[in-house]
């Protein structure tokens, strides 16, 4: 778990600066009084989302976690969990907001709360760099019959039947398709871009072919009956989209992937 409550100060600080000497554009959401431990559940085997880094957990949702707490006026907890206990904890209320790249559902979820979307992004492809130039377009990788790699419960695993391969191998993890992309197990690897693309910095035998099969958004996740968090939530992501917040966060840790798109425009 991680406390944060001298970043928090020094933020909350900052915020006190603007206002005090305020400016004629935008400002930045009110500040609530303060209110218990904000509990923020994340899966950690998950980079660029969160992960390990030299003993401390780092990572996209990790920096949003820290710099999110203050405008809450909460103490920062992050509490790692399974990809699988995630919405469990958050329906028991043993952790109060999901924060691990979730993409926006496309059928009600009648007891949960979304934010607004932080990143628009969708499936991408990782191949080896001497075989890029076989994948010119979409219909290239879904008309393809090599074998494909996915993360077996995954988007790219729910994804599968649009392609036609029938060599479909599914891994315990998206690390596991890209060992097996680069052992020769598979041809192709079939993941969220924003995923891929860090995998390909990682591996410069290996290329992302980035356009996008489908289109997602990811989103943090309340229960609906917290509406004052989630409000003021999606009231921090909105000055982090003007203040320029936004943009520095997911730029530091996606740095690599040409077709970011954080906007949806």
């Amino acid at each position: 778990m991680v406390d944060v409550r001298s970043a928090g100060r020094a933020i909350l600080l900052g915020l006190c600066l603007v206002c005090a000497f305020g400016c004629s554009g935008p400002k930045p959401p009110k500040i609530p009084p303060p209110g218990p431990p904000l509990r923020v559940g994340t899966f950690v085997d998950n980079p660029p989302i969160a992960l390990r880094q030299d003993g401390q957990l780092a990572g996209i949702e990790i920096d949003f976690a820290r710099q999110l707490a203050p405008f809450l006026n909460r103490e920062l907890v992050v509490v790692p969990l399974g990809r699988d206990d995630l919405m469990p904890a958050l329906l028991d209320r043993r952790i109060d907001v999901i924060m691990s790249g979730i993409t926006m559902p496309t059928t009600p979820q009648y007891r949960l709360a979304f934010s607004d979307p932080y990143l628009y992004t969708g499936l991408a492809t990782l191949v080896r760099q001497s075989d890029a130039r076989l994948y010119d377009s979409p219909s290239s990788i879904l008309n393809s019959t090599k074998p494909v790699g996915v993360a077996a419960g995954s988007d790219a695993a729910r994804f599968a039947p649009e392609l036609s391969t029938r060599r479909l191998m599914q891994y315990a993890d998206l690390a596991g398709a890209v060992q097996a992309l680069r052992q020769g197990e598979v041809d192709l690897v079939i993941g969220e871009a924003h995923l891929l693309g860090w995998y390909a910095r990682q591996a410069p035998s290996l290329a992302g072919i980035w356009m996008l099969l489908n289109n997602n958004q990811l989103v943090w996740v309340f229960r609906v009956e917290d509406a004052a968090t989630w409000a003021q939530a999606n009231a921090t992501l909105n000055w982090w989209r003007q203040d320029g917040t936004l943009d520095r966060t997911l730029r530091k840790w996606l740095p690599y992937w040409p077709g970011l798109d954080f906007t949806g425009k």
